[in-house]
């Protein structure tokens, strides 16, 4: 039991150093910003470009980032989440 019990802990050590040298060789993925926001003139939402949820184009404002958006007094969708 004693010879159980240090093998399975020798096996949780050996797998946990396993996945943190795994982890260490990863690449790192780049932070997934939009090119450009649109925001809706009349209900002052912003939007991702791929949301489905867009406005008409003639109701259509872009901004260049998320923060130009929310400095203009625009929320962000809570479908797409910007």
């Amino acid at each position: 039991m004693k010879r159980a019990i240090i093998i399975f802990a020798l096996l949780c050590f050996c797998s946990a150093l396993f996945l943190g040298v795994l982890e260490c060789h990863k690449k790192p993925t780049p932070p997934t910003t939009e090119p450009y926001y649109i925001g809706n003139k009349n209900t002052k939402i912003f939007h991702r470009p791929s949301c489905s949820y867009l406005p008409a184009p003639e109701n259509q404002v872009r901004f260049n980032t998320r923060q130009e958006a929310i400095n203009a007094g625009y929320t962000p969708c809570g479908h797409c989440k910007p």
